[in-house]
């Protein structure tokens, strides 16, 4: 919500949650005791670092409904804890053509 009320002001994330997300990652990856627990607190730390870098080079638009740059509103994004989405896809690989529902069901 924006405090003076302005609905043209942008919707902006505290980067420092970013940042605490990240070194808590680490800590655990480089402390916890489980190898499972490190190994997956790896690939949160490869997720913040993407939060990180995408809100600092405006890769990642915080606050739109389409926060990747070049991606349609409808794909599915990997999300980091806090709805932050991640410079990468949930389903994973390359976007492919569209192909059409006709083709299908022939």
């Amino acid at each position: 919500m924006q405090e003076n009320g302005d609905p043209n002001q942008k919707l902006q994330a505290n980067p420092g949650y970013v940042v605490n997300q990240l070194l808590r990652a680490m800590s655990t990856s480089a402390t916890h005791p489980d190898p499972a627990a490190r190994q997956r607190a790896l690939e949160r730390v490869k997720r913040w670092e993407q939060v990180f870098r995408g809100m600092f080079d405006g890769s990642i638009s915080v606050g739109s409904r389409t926060p990747i740059r070049g991606i349609p509103g409808w794909v599915t994004l990997d999300v980091a804890h806090g709805g932050f989405a991640v410079d990468s896809l949930a389903a994973g690989g390359p976007l492919q053509p569209h192909v059409p529902l006709l083709r299908i069901i022939k």
